[in-house]
């Protein structure tokens, strides 16, 4: 069957970097971190799928600013509405409520713009009670623009108390 896309394991980035590929989507099958010193800059229309508990976690800085009409999307892997069945498996059914864990946003200065996070919000896997977190976390000082949080296992966003979201 064959997979269409950036296939990545996870892991930590520890130097700056920009995803702009938007023809396949970004896909980890591993946790995977941003460094305190690193900055993350995704481009519009980037779409980042997400396996079963695996969250995304920035300590340093994510800048994801999309535009109308090409968000930026992080989302569970069975999402076909995002670029499409990119695992070729035939399935078109809406991938459950806590399909993958959550965005954590611990670093100073991410900035956050049409994005769209669905499907987040479970530790563990989709429904487990005992493992519901939000599916953003901000821990940091962030600001975001237009940030739709849909169809999350637990909350939408929650905010640290030492930290600010400014909208």
């Amino acid at each position: 069957n064959g997979v269409e896309a950036y296939l990545l394991d996870g892991g930590t980035l520890t130097g700056s970097r920009t995803w702009d590929v938007t023809s396949v989507p970004y896909m980890f099958t591993g946790d995977f971190a941003v460094a305190a010193a690193a900055v993350l800059t995704v481009k519009p229309g980037v779409v980042v799928k997400l396996d079963t508990g695996r969250p995304v976690s920035v300590d340093g800085r994510l800048d994801a600013q999309g535009q109308p009409g090409q968000p930026i999307v992080f989302t569970a892997r069975a999402d076909d509405t995002a670029l499409g069945d990119s695992f070729h498996d035939g399935s078109s059914a809406t991938p459950p409520r806590g399909s993958w864990e959550a965005l954590y946003l611990s670093g100073a200065g991410s900035a956050l713009k049409n994005v769209e996070v669905r499907y987040g919000g479970n530790t563990a896997n989709p429904g487990n009670i005992f493992n519901y977190t939000a599916a953003v976390w901000v821990r940091g000082d962030t600001t975001a623009e237009n940030l739709v949080v849909r169809a999350s296992d637990s909350h939408g966003v929650q905010v640290a108390s030492n930290a600010v979201l400014t909208l």
